[in-house]
Parts: C-alpha cells; sequence; structure tokens
C-alpha cells in the first residue's frame, strides 16, 4: 500500500456512506481549501452513488467518469457488510479487482474505503479490516482506515456521537472523521490544526481530526 502522490483530481465511488451529510468527498474538499488556499481551484472532488448500491453496480457509470475526466484516485466503497457476507464478498472482491484495472489503465490509483461496523455490532469492524485490507493488497489500492478511526473515537471519546440514529448512517461528526482519515491517508498530513470543522466547532473538530491522524499513523505503522 504506497502512498499516491498528492492528489488534485479525486473521484469517490460509492453509496449513501459516501453521501451522508453532503459528501465525505465535500468535507475532503474543505479540509484541502484549507490546507492549500492558494490551490483550492486545482482540485476537483466528484462522487458517483446510489443508495444501497454494491460496488459492482457501478460498473457502467464509472467508465464514463474515467472516460470523461483524468482522475488521480479513485476510491471504491462497498454495501456496509458487502465485504465480509458470503454472499457478497466475491463479488466485492471482483469488483475492487475489475474497477482497479480500469483506474490503472486510465492513469490513477485506486484507494479502498474501509468502512466501520454497525453501531451495535462494533465486532464487525475486524472482519471488514480484514477482508478489505486483502482486497487492497491484492489490486495493489490503498486502504483508507475509517473504520478504525470509528473504533478509536468510540474508545477514547466515547460521548462523541459518530452515528445516525439508524445505528448504521454516519452523523456529520462520523462523515467529518472520515474526511480527515482520508486527507492523512491521500495526502500523508496531519489534519491536525486545519481550521475547516463542517461546523461542528474547534474542540470536537480537533479531536477528531487527531484521533484520524493517529489511526493514519498506527494502520500503515512505516513511512509509505
Amino acid at each position: 500500500m504506497k502512498a499516491i502522490p498528492r492528489p488534485r483530481r479525486i473521484l469517490f465511488v460509492g453509496n449513501s456512506f459516501t453521501y451522508f451529510n453532503g459528501g465525505v468527498h465535500a468535507h475532503l474538499g474543505g479540509l484541502i481549501g484549507d490546507a492549500d488556499p492558494g490551490n483550492r481551484d486545482r482540485y476537483l472532488l466528484r462522487a458517483i452513488t446510489a443508495s444501497g448500491a454494491a460496488l459492482s453496480e457501478h460498473a457502467r457509470s464509472l467508465r464514463n467518469a474515467l472516460r470523461s475526466q483524468k482522475w488521480d484516485v479513485v476510491v471504491l466503497q462497498g454495501r456496509s457488510t458487502e465485504p465480509i457476507e458470503k454472499g457478497s464478498v466475491a463479488g466485492y472482491r471482483s469488483a475492487v479487482r475489475d474497477f482497479s484495472r480500469l483506474a490503472r489503465d486510465s492513469g490513477a490509483r485506486t484507494a479502498l474505503f474501509l468502512t466501520w461496523a454497525l453501531e451495535d455490532r462494533p465486532e464487525l469492524t475486524g472482519p471488514l479490516r480484514e477482508s478489505i485490507t486483502a482486497a487492497g493488497n491484492e489490486s495493489d489500492a490503498l486502504v483508507v482506515p475509517v473504520g478504525p478511526a470509528f473504533e478509536r473515537v468510540r474508545a477514547e471519546t466515547p460521548g462523541l456521537v459518530l452515528y445516525a440514529p439508524d445505528r448504521l448512517h454516519p452523523s456529520l461528526a462520523g462523515t467529518y472523521l472520515a474526511a480527515c482519515v482520508f486527507y492523512g491517508a491521500l495526502f500523508d498530513e496531519s489534519p491536525v490544526g486545519l481550521a475547516y470543522s463542517a461546523g461542528l466547532g474547534a474542540e470536537v473538530a480537533r479531536t477528531l481530526q487527531a484521533a484520524a491522524w493517529k489511526t493514519v499513523e498506527a494502520f500503515y505503522g512505516v513511512p509509505r
């Protein structure tokens, strides 16, 4: 899982985990704009999403997106438990392989969105990490550890609500945490101290920024 040279064109492909609360890509753009204000117009962040979609359902739209625009990174996000369910894991792994090949042929790198466990099933964090990391290693894709960051915040700051009332989708804090993890993973830079807070307030934002960066450092372990 090698680091990706600082990307300027980032495409997210996924479902409601990606688009909730205005979209992970939008909040990542807020962090980028704060970190690099002189060049904010040179970044392009977009998302292709469909509610409840399995990763393979994006095949046609991804091909169209790759033909119409040059991307540096394509982020792939499967349905919540798709990477670990017996009936869907094979399809997920196949889509990761196929989409990674398409991205590579277009000049882009692939990143996999390592998603969080359901709020009332935290034991799924480990299996999700194992399965998505294996898929990333198989396709030479960067795995972005959002789920482990959720796990860290839940352990260290249990009063900070990361989930919507349905216990599946992210709260605004959860989406912001995901954006901070993507910032740290894609740019190999700490988000700590960036002013963009998504309206959460400076103290909450800094807590999430710090948790995201600690997770990124722990997940990769060594310089990439």
